[in-house]
């Protein structure tokens, strides 16, 4: 076996090297293959979830902006615009919930929590709102109910909204690895 190996050396050693060298050529295209096609559905999960990210602000900020109407309406006692409202709020409700849902497929536990306190806060100004409407049906007065609605107008549209989406907006920018540029100063300084 010995004598066959050192008669052939050459031979052999060229059939190992083109038999090694194929293999690691074969490998290679096929980690290449992988990684692109990896890279290619990473690039599609992101995608996906920035337009799920635009339904979902573009359904919120219709139902924030129905329910402003309707805070409205039934602050000035207007029927009317309390009535188109209302008809226009289940619509936009459910397309809420529904890019809600699609948009949750997309995003990490962490980032979940601050669009659930969002839906929360809506489901709670459209209670609080239901509830009004059935105390000025009934003639009744609940003071702490009015107060909540006075918050409302005060602090959460203006306030605890705002500050949801700052939390979301930094989250998203940490999950894009986004930065802000106008934070970092790319100043020189002038000598004197």
């Amino acid at each position: 076996m010995l004598e066959i190996i050192g008669t052939y050396w050459p031979q052999f050693s060229f059939l190992l090297t083109i038999l090694i060298g194929g293999t690691s050529y074969l490998l290679k295209i096929y980690f290449d293959w992988d990684l692109r096609r990896r890279e290619i559905i990473f690039n599609q999960i992101k995608e996906t979830k920035i337009m799920e990210l635009k339904n979902f602000y573009i359904s919120f900020f219709r139902l924030e902006a129905c329910l402003k109407d309707l805070y409205q309406a039934l602050a000035e006692d207007n029927e009317e615009s309390e009535q188109e409202a209302r008809n226009e709020f289940s619509d936009l409700w459910i397309k809420f919930k529904l890019s809600f849902t699609y948009l949750k497929v997309f995003l990490d536990l962490n980032e979940i929590e601050p669009f659930e306190k969002l839906k929360a806060i809506l489901e709670n100004i459209h209670l609080k709102l239901d509830f009004y409407k059935i105390d000025q049906a009934s003639k009744e007065s609940d003071r702490e109910l009015i107060k909540e609605l006075r918050k409302i107008g005060r602090e959460i549209f203006p306030k605890k909204i705002p500050e949801i989406f700052d939390v979301i907006e930094n989250n998203l920018k940490k999950d894009f690895k986004i930065t802000n540029m106008h934070t970092k100063c790319f100043c020189v300084k002038q000598k004197n």
